[in-house]
């Protein structure tokens, strides 16, 4: 086996920006930057917008069809990690897919909370004037709640990438800088990075076109009349 070009650069951009933009937006929250809180949450939608994107139009190992498998699938490759027997995949194996689908959906919860969230009213998500007392609620309750299972999802992200470098010895962190991975399975052609950008330029557009959509407060909601 040989190293060979499994990571696309989209793919390993994604991964540490939205680690990036993850922190921004927990030390935005913590400072009271709630503007910078916003654009932190508007970048990590464009990057889930895109991911979803490109999970279905990436090259073969970004795709979602390449790393989503059953529980039976998934519970024979647990047994087969545990007794040290399981081939590991070129990709994401069976388990880590699951894990990348509950994160994306944990952060889209996330940020479907944060845009009818309000601390005080004065700084509040695009939509939360347009919506109903039960939804504002529903968001204010659930988004630090969400935030809580998020760092609860990381960590054991974490913990199994530093479990993987133990045993069976692989290391998961530098494929995720370089793209390249000890492989018996085939390499990827390149990063389609024309298709890619398209893709971000839209993700970023449907973001912007969500959030200037939203409607401003009333006279009423402000206290006015």
């Amino acid at each position: 086996m040989e190293k060979k070009l499994v990571w696309d650069l989209p793919v390993r951009l994604f991964h540490w920006l939205l680690v990036l933009l993850f922190g921004a937006a927990w030390l935005t929250a913590e400072l009271g930057l709630t503007e910078l809180h916003f654009y932190a949450g508007y970048g990590i939608a464009t990057l889930v917008l895109f991911r979803l994107t490109w999970g279905v139009a990436g090259p073969r190992y970004a795709r979602f069809t390449s790393f989503v498998a059953g529980p039976v699938r998934v519970f024979r490759y647990l047994r087969g990690w545990l007794g040290g027997t399981v081939a590991e995949p070129a990709g994401h194996n069976p388990a880590g897919g699951w894990m990348i689908l509950v994160l994306l959906a944990l952060l889209a919860a996330q940020l479907a909370t944060g845009m009818v969230n309000s601390h005080d009213g004065a700084d509040a998500g695009p939509w939360y004037w347009a919506a109903s007392r039960a939804v504002r609620d529903f968001g204010s309750a659930w988004h630090p709640r969400l935030f809580d299972l998020l760092l609860v999802f990381a960590s054991v992200h974490v913990i199994a990438v530093l479990l993987y470098r133990l045993r069976p010895g692989i290391d998961l962190v530098g494929p995720m800088f370089t793209g390249r991975k000890v492989t018996g399975e085939p390499a990827i052609p390149g990063s389609r990075l024309p298709l890619a950008a398209a893709l971000l330029a839209a993700s970023a557009g449907a973001v912007w076109l969500l959030v200037s959509s939203a409607p401003p407060p009333t006279l009423a909601d402000l206290g006015i009349f």
